[in-house]
């Protein structure tokens, strides 16, 4: 915070505020889930910092929840008179936002041995960048096929489907089902809808071993919503089970 004004907003995540982490071994390997509970039985809230938001435009005097086009709206006035509001968007006076997000490591203190996991994407015409950290100065890997991993508008998930034409398209071939990625070209103006969003699980492999492995996904073009990640790790050392 400056001597004059608010430049650093910080940001409590309220729907992470009542979650936890559970773990257990199973069969050798290193199980877990998020469960959500009364705050005082989850970490009391450990979860629900998101970090910090920055730049010239997040200077806010007060902040009020307004109807915006129909939708509730986090809003904010400024210093000078401008009233502003937080949405999902991509583009800052025509240039892309670059987004990116590192991951917590979850391991209960454990050293593991990570050999894959795979990510879940909401996404519109992206440029996904994803690695692999680990404790140390540079150790922090790309994973392969995210160097950056884009969509070809014109493809579909599904083996042996024709390509798309956005020249000739209908509001029928446009809402196909499995098409890759559904940015619209200026072809299809009269028959796109805007800021629709595939929903794709993308695998991948890495062999990393460390106690509090993280992830790191960057989206430099379109829109990334990251639904989920997951990496699955087996155990460094010997275990010991007793049964009586």
């Amino acid at each position: 915070m400056s001597a004059s004004l608010n430049n650093v907003i910080l940001v409590h995540n309220f729907l992470n505020q009542t979650l936890g982490l559970e773990q257990t071994v199973i069969e050798g390997q290193i199980v877990g889930r998020v469960t959500e509970s009364d705050p005082a039985l989850s970490g009391n809230g450990q979860y629900a910092w998101e970090g910090r938001w920055t730049g010239d435009y997040l200077t806010p005097v007060a902040f009020a929840k307004l109807t915006v086009n129909g939708e509730e709206r986090l809003t904010f006035a400024t210093q000078d008179g401008l009233i502003c509001w937080l949405h999902d968007g991509w583009d800052d006076n025509g240039a892309e936002i670059l987004d990116e997000l590192l991951t917590r490591g979850y391991f209960g203190s454990r050293e593991v041995l990570a050999l894959k996991g795979a990510f879940q994407f909401d996404t519109f015409n992206p440029s996904i960048t994803a690695s692999i950290l680990t404790a140390g100065v540079n150790e922090e890997e790309t994973l392969e096929g995210f160097s950056p991993l884009t969509r070809d508008r014109t493809k579909y998930l599904v083996d042996g489907l024709a390509d798309y034409d956005p020249a000739t398209s209908t509001e029928t071939q446009f809402d196909a089902p499995f098409r890759a990625d559904y940015s619209p070209t200026a072809d299809e103006l009269t028959v796109a809808r805007a800021d629709v969003h595939q929903s794709i699980t993308e695998p991948f492999r890495c062999r990393e071993r460390d106690y509090g492995i993280q992830l790191r996904v960057a989206n430099g073009q379109g829109s990334c919503r990251i639904v989920g990640t997951v990496i699955q790790a087996k155990p460094v050392g010997i275990n010991a089970t007793r049964k009586a």
